[in-house]
């Protein structure tokens, strides 16, 4: 499962894919999710948590299997997935 808070007490359930960008650590879990770890060790999720394929904001954003992640000097994030790559703030 998936369980935002304290790294000491979040989960993340079966990382997939790994990016960092500004202190922060992205890691995309099996719930179709993208979840950061903050500078203060805080696990959130920043977006997904359903599978489907949805633009929007934290959960209204849905992700069809993310197969990996990119960081970009302009400081966006890169979403990939099987068929498209999605750019988040």
């Amino acid at each position: 499962g998936s369980k935002d808070g304290p790294a000491a007490s979040a989960l993340i359930s079966f990382p997939r894919a790994l990016a960092v960008r500004d202190s922060h650590v992205f890691v995309a879990d099996s719930n179709s999710a993208v979840r950061g770890i903050g500078p203060d060790q805080i696990v959130y999720t920043l977006a997904g948590g359903t599978q489907g394929d949805a633009d929007g904001t934290g959960a209204a954003a849905k992700f069809s299997g993310i197969n990996a992640f990119a960081s970009a000097p302009t400081g966006s994030l890169y979403v990939i997935e099987a068929r498209r790559v999605r750019r988040l703030e």
